[in-house]
């Protein structure tokens, strides 16, 4: 990766999507100055995307050794204390010691309490000191990005409802159950696209 006169020469990438980001991985697995940091439920390598590109165990390679980091999940249920712990103990160090000069959020919100696909247990709340721990670095501009998230209700609160309150009201069941899986399918189908173009561009 070049910086050119942009002056950004260290770039974290946080994946805190249900799944695990493979076209991430691909697109910067040599290179030392992205590092690349995925929080993903994995069941053994039978969790999409399957396979064993989130496993702990794939590192980087060449120059990028060591600058891809997979925290692969087993068996869901996963939660605000289970995320907390990963960042205080692995994440935070690492970015700090890397010294980001941009941050990269994939703010996928499937792994909210309620989402019917990933079977974690984020609250709003989780997230949002998931956030504020990634805020220490204050110099460092942060940018996030709107992945999967398949309840409605998860992502409002998610996002906007510490600026308005309105999003915490329960939507209405005819809108969620026909919207649901016209948004899952399309978001899926998207995410798919998506692997296969950063695959053949990697």
């Amino acid at each position: 990766m070049n910086s050119g006169k942009n002056g950004i020469n260290k770039i974290l990438i946080v994946d805190w999507d249900v799944h695990h980001g493979n076209g991430t991985q691909k697109t910067f697995y040599k290179d030392s100055q992205v590092l690349f940091f995925s929080v993903h439920m994995d069941e053994y390598g039978t969790f999409y995307p399957c396979g064993d590109d989130g496993s702990y165990d794939m590192k980087g390679e060449g120059e990028g050794e060591g600058y891809n980091i997979n925290f692969p999940w087993e068996n869901g249920k996963f939660g605000d204390a289970h995320y907390i712990t990963v960042w205080d103990h692995i994440q935070i160090h690492v970015a700090r010691e890397f010294k980001p000069n941009i941050i990269l959020v994939s703010a996928g919100f499937d792994a909210s309490i309620g989402d019917p696909l990933g079977g974690c247990r984020i609250t709003p709340h989780g997230f949002a000191i998931l956030l504020k721990k990634l805020m220490e670095f204050s110099n460092v501009k942060i940018v996030m990005e709107l992945e999967g998230g398949y309840n409605l209700n998860s992502i409002a609160n998610s996002e906007l409802h510490a600026y308005w309150p309105i999003l915490a009201e329960k939507l209405p069941e005819k809108l969620t159950s026909k919207v649901t899986s016209l948004v899952k399918a399309i978001l899926v189908h998207w995410f798919q696209l998506v692997d296969i173009w950063v695959h053949h561009s990697a």
